[in-house]
C-alpha cells in the first residue's frame, strides 16, 4: 500500500511559511502610553513579539528602547515598561508573558 506524501509536504510548507512570517516582523508595538513628570518620563510599551519565549529578551529590549529614544527624545530621567506578548491573540486577551522595566539605554532593571 502506497502512502501519500502530501500531508508531510503541507506540514513542512506551513512550518516554513510560519517561520518566514515571524522572521520578517520580529516585533510590533501595539500601544504606548507616556507619563511625564517634572524630572522624569515613563513610557509603557505593549509589544507583540511573534516569537517563542526562549529568545534573548535583553537584546530585544535594547533594540526597542534605542529606537523609541531616538524617535521621541524624552526629557529627564527616562524609564520604559515593556509588556511582551507572544502573539496577537495573547495581546487581545491580555496575557503577557513578560514585563520588563528598562532605563534609557535598554538595560533591564531588576
Amino acid at each position: 500500500m502506497k502512502k501519500s506524501k502530501f500531508p508531510i509536504f503541507f506540514l513542512l510548507l506551513a512550518a516554513v511559511l510560519f517561520f518566514c512570517i515571524t522572521s520578517s516582523r520580529p516585533y510590533h508595538i501595539k500601544h504606548s502610553t507616556v507619563h511625564t513628570y517634572e524630572t522624569s518620563t515613563e513610557t509603557d510599551l505593549y509589544i507583540v513579539t511573534n516569537r517563542p519565549i526562549w529568545f534573548d529578551q535583553s537584546k530585544l529590549a535594547e533594540n526597542i528602547v534605542s529606537e523609541q529614544f531616538r524617535l521621541n527624545r524624552p526629557a529627564g530621567k527616562v524609564t520604559y515598561q515593556l509588556y511582551l506578548y507572544q502573539t496577537e491573540w495573547h495581546y487581545q486577551n491580555h496575557v503577557p508573558y513578560a514585563t520588563l522595566t528598562c532605563d534609557q539605554d535598554g538595560r533591564i532593571n531588576p
